[in-house]
């Protein structure tokens, strides 16, 4: 059972090791916050992406793609709309930006950033050649951080192809205190001890589990104790326990690995036939939930253990309680297997704001008013059932985006219906109005107005500009001369002849002398004219096209609304398939999980139940052995 429980963790544990971060668009995040921002859509998409309304910002991109492409900003909104897609699963349509961005006049930045990209999207596909070809064409622009996570995945490149002095040679170019040489070391040290190399893997994971647990951060704390229970299950499965037992005792005894330390701990004392030391961490960890599948593991090991000090009745009364809680556990889980299966598990799932792009906590929900919950809590934590849960609340949003719209398209008719009754109302007002009637009327008078302008100019006609009160005044001196020339010949009028002479001749001389400007001014109040009548006739030349064409016109708004109301409607039936299709396959993962739980559950009972039975049977041995002696003594007492 140690060999078995060693093997099975130290497996648990040699995964390639990779710090906890957010999806690949956030890693864009220290390069964008020192962007200048040229184009207000941009800047748009920055404000949701900052926010992690990814969905919004990758709608901003394509909008502006389709409308009129984001210039001003380079390569930033290609990288960035590859770094969205990433982060939602579209691996093809990344891997496809990324190698459009890779053209001769790429900026050398924005050129490494593409490669880097493309060798994270080569290591996931599993093509592990083609990501060592990219992750060597970076050069120097990457930011000291990038950098390191860079040397990180080359050393994981080398790992997988099983290539470790290589490895060793890249873990040689970090410098300083960079978390990525911790974990870098660590995923080397757990490949080498799994290749068999185990003096050179425990001297990389030494270096790991020896950091300061007082200097360093949260996150490499739990690197450190992961190196350290690596390096005490590798002990264990080389006999080596009391190098194990030190390693086990270097975890903290409240970090997430603290109980499968405990555990390992037990274990290697036991090996050494220490066993009132092995039920100290033992029976520290009964004193933790229950459920913990470390916690019922102990369960059936301190019996076992005090079995082996020679108390076959005490290790019974352990065994007893282990099965109690054993079946206590098995029935539990039958209730959580049931509650799943009735959705509760789904139910509790959906997000409370739908509204909400950001992703939840998973850690936030739990199923609604039920003690079961707790059970879920380990299968929660996977990889597996994270990226399942991602999957469906963008499935839903997807669905609240859509029913959004759905709802929204009969504004858009009413609207349209709206307008089309306002415009086939007006059309005949507008039309019929006099204004529009006149211009036959005005162009003829403009026509007789030019013509006389001409007339004017040839003839070098003065009085053909005066003002109203001029001609009126030219009135007063016509009828002045008539009334001079009707009196008497024999009267002397030679002063009012000289008054009448000297008016007219003030006119005549004021009117030669603005003349230009008159006949100037003149030729530009025709020229305005001729401006308005033709703005007129281009206005009533629109609106006969405008009525002639208006059916069409909301004829094509109408056409586009019905495709969109089709294409929703389509679009949401999909969703709603495959959103069942990952309701449900959230319910087998989790009901799988359960399973498993509950077999090993199961598997202890029966050990337990086992150990009761071979313990009575030992009990009776001894028993029958100590009648039997009784009687034999008896019987020679009696012969005596």
């Amino acid at each position: 059972m140690i060999k078995r429980l060693s093997v099975s963790l130290l497996l648990a544990s040699a995964v390639l090791y990779q710090p906890s971060q957010l999806v690949y668009a956030e890693e864009e995040k220290e390069t964008l916050e020192a962007t200048e921002v040229y184009d207000l859509r941009y800047g748009e998409t920055l404000f949701n992406f900052f926010q992690q309304k990814y969905f919004s910002a990758i709608t901003n991109l394509m909008v502006a793609e389709v409308r009129s492409p984001i210039k001003v900003q380079g390569e930033d909104p290609n990288l960035l709309l590859g770094g969205l897609y990433l982060a939602y699963g579209m691996h093809n349509d990344a891997s496809n930006l990324f190698q459009g961005l890779l053209s001769s006049d790429t900026l050398p930045a924005s050129h490494d950033r593409a490669w880097y990209y493309i060798a994270k999207l080569r290591y996931l596909k599993g093509y592990t050649p083609q990501a060592e070809i990219a992750l060597t064409k970076i050069k120097d622009t990457l930011p000291e951080e990038r950098e390191a996570e860079r040397l990180h995945l080359l050393a994981n490149v080398y790992m997988k192809q099983k290539n470790y002095p290589k490895a060793i040679e890249v873990l040689k170019n970090f410098s300083g205190s960079s978390e990525w040489e911790a974990y870098a070391q660590f995923n080397l040290g757990v490949a080498l001890v799994k290749a068999g190399q185990l003096e050179e893997g425990t001297e990389l994971l030494n270096e790991v589990g020896d950091l300061n647990p007082f200097s360093i951060s949260h996150e490499l704390n739990a690197l450190r104790d992961k190196a350290n229970l690596a390096l005490g299950f590798a002990y264990m499965r080389n006999n080596r326990a009391t190098d194990a037992a030190s390693h086990f005792q270097r975890i903290r005894l409240t970090g997430p690995l603290s109980n499968k330390a405990l555990l390992g701990l037990g274990w290697a004392y036991t090996n050494q036939e220490q066993y009132t030391e092995a039920l100290t961490p033992w029976l520290e960890l009964q004193n933790r939930k229950a459920l913990d599948t470390t916690v019922q593991e102990s369960l059936i090991a301190v019996p076992f253990t005090i079995e082996k000090l020679g108390k076959p009745r005490l290790a019974m009364q352990h065994y007893q309680t282990a099965i109690g809680a054993y079946a206590e556990e098995i029935n539990k889980l039958e209730d959580v297997m049931l509650a799943v299966q009735r959705g509760e598990l789904i139910e509790a799932m959906r997000p409370a704001n739908i509204d909400d792009e950001t992703s939840l906590p998973l850690g936030s929900f739990g199923l609604p008013k039920s003690v079961t919950a707790p059970y879920l809590n380990q299968m929660m934590a996977t990889n597996t059932f994270q990226e399942a849960y991602k999957n469906y609340q963008s499935l839903l949003h997807l669905k609240h985006v859509l029913k959004h719209w759905q709802t929204q398209l009969p504004s858009y008719e009413l609207m349209l219906s709206e307008r089309r009754k306002a415009y086939f109302t007006r059309l005949p007002e507008v039309a019929s109005d006099e204004r529009l009637q006149s211009i036959t009327r005005i162009q003829k008078q403009r026509d007789e107005y030019a013509a006389d302008l001409k007339r004017i100019k040839k003839e070098n006609d003065v009085f053909g500009l005066v003002t109203e009160d001029e001609d009126d005044l030219l009135l007063v001196l016509t009828n002045v001369k008539k009334k001079i020339d009707k009196l008497s010949p024999t009267q002397d009028l030679s002063e009012e002849l000289e008054k009448y002479n000297f008016l007219k001749g003030i006119l005549a001389f004021q009117l030669e002398s603005e003349f230009i400007p008159r006949l100037w001014a003149a030729n530009n109040n025709l020229k305005e004219l001729d401006r308005a009548l033709k703005k007129t006739r281009k206005a009533k030349r629109s609106l006969v096209k405008a009525a002639n064409n208006a059916p069409k016109f909301f004829e094509g708004y109408d056409k586009k609304i019905t495709w969109s109301k089709q294409r929703i409607r389509n679009l949401i039936a999909r969703l709603d398939s495959a959103i069942s299709k990952q309701e449900r396959y959230i319910q087998k993962l989790a009901q799988a999980g359960l399973i498993k739980r509950r077999q090993q559950l199961e598997n202890y009972h029966v050990r337990a139940r086992f150990g009761i039975a071979r313990l009575y049977d030992s009990l009776i041995l001894e028993k029958d052995k100590k009648v039997q002696q009784e009687g034999a003594e008896q019987g020679e007492e009696n012969a005596q």
